[in-house]
Parts: C-alpha cells; structure tokens; sequence
C-alpha cells in the first residue's frame, strides 16, 4: 500500500511499539545494572556525568542521546520521528525499569531471607 491509502490507525499503532520499545529497553538497562553483571558504556557514561555534573541520570541519558542525534544529522544522517522519542524517553524508561528491578529484587531478597531463618 501507498501512505495515501494506508490506514489511519497505522501512525497511532507505530507510536505504541515505539513507546513500548522504549519502556523495553529501559527495564532491561535497569534490570541491568541492578543485576550487577556489568552495566553497559552508555549506562556507565551516564551514571558518572550524572555523578559530575549534579543532574538527574535521566535528564544527563537524554542530553547524551540528543548530543548522538545531532552528531548523527551533522554526519548526514536521519533523524526521523522515532530516533527523537528513543533521545527524550530512554532516560526516564530506564529509572523506571532500575526502580521497579531494585523492588522486587528487594521484595524477593526480603522473602528469601523470611524463609530461611
């Protein structure tokens, strides 16, 4: 099919899977590095500028994907719809995806300890 005769529910359905991507790689970034198997590059950069600069994990993972962005369109790269919601959501996506790791690794460590004593 051509855009012109493409459904309309196409653009709304792009934008779940995009959105819902993006909440999938934030629980696996945070699942992660609560694991403690080693966080990758990106979570490691993030983590210390955070710690430098003073500003929150998530906005510093957003400034440095935007910074990929613009480095990536200056190269002569695109920059489509998608790449953008990647640059703004994944900070906030993978705090979600650390904290609500961290709780139930909290909640399983805590019943484990229940019934072993």
């Amino acid at each position: 099919t051509t855009m012109a005769t493409a459904p309309t529910c196409r653009p709304a359905l792009q934008a779940v899977v995009q959105v819902t991507s993006i909440v999938a790689v934030g629980f696996g970034a945070g699942a992660l590095i609560v694991s403690g198997l080693g966080a990758g590059s990106g979570e490691l950069l993030a983590t210390a500028a955070s710690d430098r600069s003073g500003a929150s994990e998530p906005r510093v993972r957003m400034m440095i994907e935007t910074m990929w962005i613009v480095t990536g369109v200056a190269l002569g790269g695109p920059a489509g719809v998608g790449t953008v919601m990647f640059a703004l959501g994944i900070g906030p996506a993978v705090e979600l995806g650390f904290r609500s790791i961290s709780t139930v690794g909290n909640r399983v460590r805590h019943r484990t300890a229940l019934a072993l004593a």
